[in-house]
């Protein structure tokens, strides 16, 4: 582990400690959430985090989560850990972990403040299959009512690639809104930039997302949820087999209905189908992709 991790890890636990310690005078909870997920995919589907090539699988995971509530400050670690067991006998299982430290402060009635350092190893990005990644993060929350929030961050990523001990790091940027119409309706619009530099320079690249969402309730506990996600990407230093940078576009329409009661039961159906295009014809086929997960909610 390079040294920059163990100043990441360093950071998650030096926020984590004074919580623990305080937690005498501060309001505690603690949740989780166990799943099983089955996904369906070709080999060529990405990931949940449309990150890295993935195809059918099985994912267990698990999450913890405390928060400790001073008042007009919160604080926050979680753990959360999946294992991944593809169909595939060519392509190695993963098991990913991220540790995780937030603190978020509430300025005045309509801004609040967040703040945020995570670990996570071996985990799926753009340019490498397994990776461990630092990242920190700070947003400025704005609520003028209950049916508006604008929500503005950024943050850096520092990356150690496993496969041939090379790093990664860049920034990354955006602005959230979210409208409120009535209980339980939410309809988000959220607009990100991300970059990578490496020493490695076919795993640089730029990528732009914007995704619209619509969420409703359908019955007791019952969630449903659409919406199109739009991704861009631009790699500086990888060449399309007709010697252009190459240059990636994928538009996934989704649709989710999910269950959830906590404490109870957790249901969830989701079906993708992402729209491509590249200069590249191995990046170009259309591609989709249905998760089915149940779990239990604490």
């Amino acid at each position: 582990m390079r040294a920059h991790s163990l100043i990441g890890l360093s950071i998650v636990f030096g926020l984590a400690c004074p919580a623990a310690v305080a937690a005498q005078t501060a309001k505690g909870d603690l949740s989780g959430e166990v799943s099983v997920s089955k996904v369906l995919a070709p080999a060529t589907a990405v990931d949940e985090s449309d990150d890295t090539g993935g195809g059918s699988s099985a994912v267990v995971r698990g999450l913890l989560d405390y928060d400790l509530d001073f008042g007009a400050t919160d604080v926050s670690v979680s753990y959360d850990s999946a294992a991944r067991f593809y169909d595939d006998n060519t392509r190695a299982d993963r098991w990913s972990n991220r540790w995780t430290a937030g603190v978020g402060s509430v300025v005045s009635d309509t801004v609040e403040l967040f703040g945020q350092v995570a670990y996570a190893s071996n985990i799926g990005t753009v340019e490498a299959s397994s990776t461990d990644q630092i990242e920190s993060l700070a947003r400025l929350q704005f609520s003028p009512n209950r049916a508006n929030r604008l929500r503005v961050f950024g943050g850096y990523r520092w990356r150690d690639y496993d496969a041939d001990d090379t790093d990664g790091a860049g920034p990354f940027y955006g602005a959230e809104y979210r409208y409120r119409p009535k209980a339980g309706h939410y309809l988000t619009v959220d607009l990100r930039r991300e970059e990578i530099d490496s020493d490695a320079p076919r795993r640089g690249y730029d990528r732009t997302i914007a995704s619209l969402f619509y969420q409703a309730p359908v019955g007791e506990s019952l969630r449903l949820s659409g919406g199109v996600t739009a991704r861009w990407w631009d790699f500086a230093a990888r060449l399309a087999p007709n010697g252009e940078r190459l240059t990636r576009r994928t538009y996934t329409p989704e649709l989710e209905l999910q269950y959830a009661t906590r404490p109870g039961l957790l249901l969830r159906g989701q079906l993708q189908y992402s729209l491509r295009n590249s200069n590249d014809p191995a990046f170009s086929e259309d591609i989709g992709r249905a998760t089915l997960t149940a779990g239990y909610r604490f």
